[in-house]
């Protein structure tokens, strides 16, 4: 009697992928033939790309994944979720009942384990020990969220350990922003287990979707003490994606107008520890900076920063200069000169542009001749010799004056209706898509119509006639201000 192991390897194949993880697992179990013709499959569905988290069981998994003879040299994107302990039990997620003295005990344990193994160093030896084994590692992905991308099971890609976790504690593991580790601290424990594992020409991804998540200045400090071995790694970036949250506490510097106008006062002193790290990261291939919640003026003195055109003499330590093939940027706010000014910078290498969720300032003379900056800008990328890729969505208008419409300002939208709001092309005609974008390319003018001098006068009629009732002095201003700072912030 014919069994499953006697039909074809392709026919195998396609009935496993209708199977659940748990039944794909017996089928494999079945004799070897049958777990010979679903390894491949089995190994891109499962090793290709996983998520662990930063605890001891789940690291160890890593390791002896690397150490594995057939699977490890296939593993080349390890994603590390920022997978937490939480503090207590809230009553609304408990389900089943209290949570037994065991589980309670468990999740206290665990919770201290978790922090000894970052604050020790434990973590990052078991990070490099892993990346030294893994032949094939291409990518280290940190993230806050798991992916929705699975198809079978119809479940998420959670980190590995996860579900054994909450099974033994009764809680599930927590990536909001202040409970697990957070990326300003997993990012350079990656930079230093790479370092120490010798590792380089791996791309480092930090994708991230917590509110209060970014990274700071201080996530990019490079040290003496191993500084040949780390600078190895920073200069064999070919990829980098960052999410920054730069505060007003970081020392982004970037030359004043004389410097700009007069090359003789050359170099100007650089001390924040992003712009050192970018300034070796010579090899880079693609880019994406995403600005995040944090202070847009360190934001826009960062892109004035990388901006700066090579033909200016060299500041201390260096320009930012990378044969960049990819530029994403993402939750910027700036005038349309910096924004081209940075990728005009790469148009000897560059292939592809993504802009992201941004916004472009105007000016009163742009509303009243209806400039519309983001065509100006469109147009102007037409003229990159390699240009192949583009991606721009949700894109704004920032006027830099009062009106009467909303504060963030309106969107650009793409087609004949306002839900058109992002588009992509990847081919050999990208100056002519682009052109025709400029083209189609609409916003709504009306809502950017500045404030009259009638209109402020009322207001301003009205603000006295509330001090005279004793109401919205202090409060009032303290709302305004609030808002102000909520609208650079979210642009």
């Amino acid at each position: 009697m014919a069994t499953i192991s006697d039909m074809p390897a392709e026919i195998i194949i396609k009935i496993s992928h209708s199977l659940t993880t748990k039944e794909l697992g017996n089928l494999r179990l079945t004799n070897k033939r049958t777990e010979a013709a679903t390894f491949q499959p089995f190994v891109r569905e499962f090793f290709l790309k996983k998520q662990f988290m930063i605890t001891e069981f789940s690291l160890q998994t890593l390791i002896d994944i690397s150490e594995h003879p057939h699977i490890g040299p296939q593993l080349s994107h390890v994603v590390l979720g920022l997978d937490g302990y939480p503090e207590g039990y809230p009553v609304d997620v408990l389900d089943g009942g209290d949570p037994s003295t065991d589980q309670i005990d468990e999740l206290t344990t665990r919770r201290s384990a978790q922090r000894c193994l970052m604050a020790s160093g434990v973590a990052r030896d078991m990070l490099a020990h892993a990346f030294r084994r893994l032949s094939g590692l291409k990518t280290v992905d940190i993230r806050d969220f798991s992916s929705n991308t699975r198809d079978r099971d119809r479940g998420a890609w959670r980190s590995y350990g996860s579900v054994a976790a909450q099974e033994a504690t009764g809680m599930a593991m927590d990536m909001r922003f202040g409970v697990g580790p957070n990326s300003a601290i997993i990012f350079p424990l990656v930079i230093q287990a790479l370092a120490s594992a010798q590792r380089t020409g791996v791309g480092i991804e930090v994708v991230l979707r917590s509110r209060g998540e970014g990274l700071p200045d201080s996530a990019f400090a490079l040290f003496s003490f191993n500084r040949d071995q780390t600078l190895a790694v920073v200069e064999g970036l070919r990829k980098l994606h960052i999410d920054l949250r730069l505060s007003t506490n970081d020392t982004i510097r970037t030359p004043d107008e004389a410097s700009l106008k007069d090359k003789r006062t050359g170099p100007f002193l650089r001390t924040s520890h992003l712009q050192v790290f970018l300034s070796h990261a010579s090899g880079l291939e693609w880019l994406r900076v995403n600005m995040r919640r944090g202070d847009p003026h360190q934001s826009v003195l960062l892109l004035n920063w990388i901006a700066l055109p090579r033909s200016m003499p060299p500041p201390v330590p260096g320009h930012f200069v990378a044969p960049l093939k990819q530029l994403d940027l993402g939750d910027v706010t700036a005038r349309r000169s910096l924004y081209w000014n940075i990728i005009r910078k790469f148009k000897d290498t560059l292939e592809a542009v993504s802009i992201w969720n941004s916004s472009m300032e105007i000016t009163v003379a742009h509303y009243e001749d209806r400039i519309d900056q983001w065509t100006q800008l469109f147009n102007q990328i037409t003229g990159l010799p390699h240009i192949k890729e583009v991606t721009f969505g949700r894109l704004r208008v920032s006027p830099d004056y009062p009106t009467a419409g909303p504060p963030l300002g309106p969107y650009v939208c793409f087609g004949t209706t306002p839900v058109e709001r992002e588009t992509h092309y990847r081919g050999d005609n990208a100056p002519l898509f682009l052109q025709q974008l400029a083209a189609r390319a609409r916003m709504d003018w009306d809502v950017l119509k500045p404030l009259t001098h009638d209109a402020a006068a009322m207001d301003y009629d009205e603000d006295e006639e509330d001090e005279e009732d004793g109401m919205g002095d202090e409060s009032d201003l303290q709302v305004h201000a609030d808002t102000d700072n909520g609208l650079l912030a979210d642009a």
